[in-house]
């Protein structure tokens, strides 16, 4: 699912279900929370099983749709704000990820494998480096914008004392630690061989490199989308 959809959808429900018809939004809680609850175990447990990046990737996307929904649970401003920058968040951060497997995927389909990002740091440099950036954001893990995008729901669901779904959340994001951090590790590791890799572009290093500036820049200055997010979610409420 784009990122575009998502942020659609999550707001029809925001919209919806929260700010319209607030009388039938709790109707709605448990059936959402289960939804939440189960895209977490369902895209972590997954995810932690792939050795393809690719994959890897898509269900690791479906965990990350159960932290979006999360912000929706509590009802509140300061939920729907919290789901808007995530959304931003996570657009950056998976668009950036995605970039890089692309760039390296010239090579052909085996190399989303991830016996073939073995040693990147030493073939690669740039593209291990702005990688270890994008696996660390989407980890939730500081200075990065994917460790505000966490904090925000979480302390949404704790303003609300929402707290079984909170507790999934958390020990479901320690799990994506070990195939996030994996990549970064792979990529450390001392090459097998030589493998012939091809020449990055102009282009594409500049949008990958923007990719990975605006995911730190975002991580230490969160104010910046957080300001526009309270603003949009405000209009709902």
């Amino acid at each position: 699912m784009s990122v575009a959809t998502k942020a659609a959808a999550f707001a029809a429900i925001g919209r919806i279900f929260i700010a319209t018809f607030p009388s039938i939004s709790s109707r709605w809680y448990f059936p959402l929370a289960l939804i939440a609850i189960f895209s977490l175990f369902i895209g972590n447990l997954v995810a932690i099983t792939q050795d393809n990046i690719k994959r890897m990737l898509a269900y690791s996307g479906i965990a990350h749709a159960g932290y979006i929904l999360l912000g929706v649970l509590p009802g509140t401003t300061q939920g729907f704000t919290a789901t808007l920058f995530y959304i931003a968040a996570y657009a950056v951060m998976n668009f950036g990820a995605f970039a890089v497997v692309t760039a390296i995927g010239a090579g052909g389909e085996q190399t989303a494998d991830l016996s073939y990002w073995r040693g990147l740091f030493y073939r690669r440099p740039f593209l291990a480096t702005v990688m270890t950036i994008f696996m660390l954001s989407l980890a939730g893990i500081p200075p990065t914008v994917g460790f505000f995008a966490k904090l925000f729901v979480f302390q949404a669901l704790v303003t609300a004392q929402i707290w079984a779904p909170l507790v999934v959340a958390v020990i479901m994001t320690i799990v994506s630690f070990y195939y996030y951090l994996r990549v970064i590790v792979v990529m450390l590791a001392q090459p097998d061989g030589a493998v012939a890799e091809a020449r990055l572009g102009f282009s594409t290093s500049t949008v990958l490199g923007a990719a990975a500036v605006v995911t730190v820049f975002l991580g230490l200055f969160p104010s910046v989308v957080l300001d526009w997010a309270s603003h949009a979610a405000s209009l709902h409420f």
